[in-house]
């Protein structure tokens, strides 16, 4: 726990941050949510939105990198955070683990 602690990018940081994301953007828990994708138990994709905001969520629950072929128009989004350390423009949108 300690070495996760003081690791920049352990699981433990990126949880952390993404609590403070939740926290400072109270859309991601109380406004409208909608399932887009939820196929064989590896990827889920959600909306969260109100009037003014939509979020765009995507996991990818496999072990494998998986290509998305859900129309997604990636680029009306912008990315806010990733577990990943660089992102591929590609049409069919691979999500990795």
């Amino acid at each position: 726990m300690a070495f996760q602690q003081n690791t920049t990018g352990s699981n433990l940081n990126y949880y952390k941050e993404m609590t403070a994301l939740r926290k400072k953007n109270k859309i991601l828990v109380y406004d409208d949510y909608e399932c887009l994708v939820f196929e064989k138990l590896f990827i889920y994709m959600y909306s969260r939105k109100n009037k003014n905001t939509r979020f765009l969520i995507l996991h990818n629950f496999s072990h494998d990198t998986i290509n998305s072929n859900s129309n997604l128009k990636t680029k009306e989004f912008e990315l806010i955070k990733t577990n990943i350390s660089s992102l591929e423009t590609d049409p069919e949108f691979k999500m990795h683990p």
